[in-house]
């Protein structure tokens, strides 16, 4: 019984159900790279951006675009061209100004030359220190006769915005081209996400719906939860020989989660 492919953190973006708002948020990072410019998308934890991206990489076209992913918790300014110029192959210098200029030779070389764009994407970027989201503003004021040959986008919790509508970041913020804030599973939402994924085992519906508005409940819609909560009642039926996931299954794992 046991499904060895559903509630994994990491599924083959094939495998992920398409919701709403993950179709809405695909098409606005979408937006961002076609007009080469700046956005931000924020969610709670576990609300699924990650898959987001995910997805967004293996739909780009390679030989247009060159994927840029950084998730650095100490993303101080010269960690950020650091990471970049590794992207564009090139050894980065030990000076902030001279990684700067060799940024922007690489990204022209890599435009006049291969006809390709980077797409900067900075992963947790609410924790971003002070300076780098000042940095910020130069690496989008970066443009060659008028034409912008970048696309940055920022990824991070909801008080990622917040930060950004202060008024010493206005600047950066006057430069946001979209912006999306994920919001969770409704309750037919949930049912629809964990019968998918069991779907992904070739195994039926397992939770009765009264067991998945508790679950709903429980976890607020956070896929990242429900995973969590479905993946240990399924631990839970197969140690007992139980075929449907019933209340007393889900109380004995919601103890586990309830500190």
């Amino acid at each position: 019984m046991m499904a060895q492919l559903s509630f994994l953190r990491e599924i083959p973006t094939e495998g992920l159900l398409s919701l709403p708002q993950h179709r809405e948020a695909l098409a606005r990072l979408k937006y961002i790279i076609a007009s080469k410019g700046f956005g931000v998308m924020t969610g709670s934890p576990g609300m699924g951006k990650s898959s987001i991206l995910r997805t967004l990489d293996a739909s780009l076209d390679k030989s247009r675009f060159l994927f840029c992913y950084i998730n650095d918790a100490d993303l101080k300014p010269k960690n950020l061209y650091s990471k970049i110029l590794y992207y564009l192959s090139v050894q980065p210098s030990t000076y902030l100004d001279r990684m700067k200029k060799q940024f922007r030779d690489a990204v022209v070389n890599l435009y006049d030359t291969h006809d390709r764009l980077p797409i900067i994407v900075i992963d947790n970027a609410q924790d971003l220190p002070i300076q780098t989201i000042k940095e910020i503003r130069y690496l989008l004021n970066f443009e060659i006769d008028a034409k912008s040959l970048l696309s940055l986008i920022l990824v991070g919790h909801p008080e990622l915005r917040d930060t950004l509508k202060l008024r010493s970041f206005e600047a950066v913020s006057q430069c946001i081209t979209a912006h999306y804030r994920l919001s969770p599973l409704d309750e037919k939402q949930t049912y629809e996400y964990i019968s998918h994924h069991l779907n992904l085992s070739q195994l039926k519906m397992l939770f009765p719906e009264d067991v998945v508005n508790r679950i709903h409940q429980f976890t607020s819609g956070i896929p990242r939860v429900i995973n969590q909560i479905c993946r240990h009642c399924l631990i839970d039926m197969e140690s007992n020989q139980l075929e449907l996931a019933d209340h007393q299954v889900l109380e004995r794992v919601l103890s586990e989660f309830q500190y």
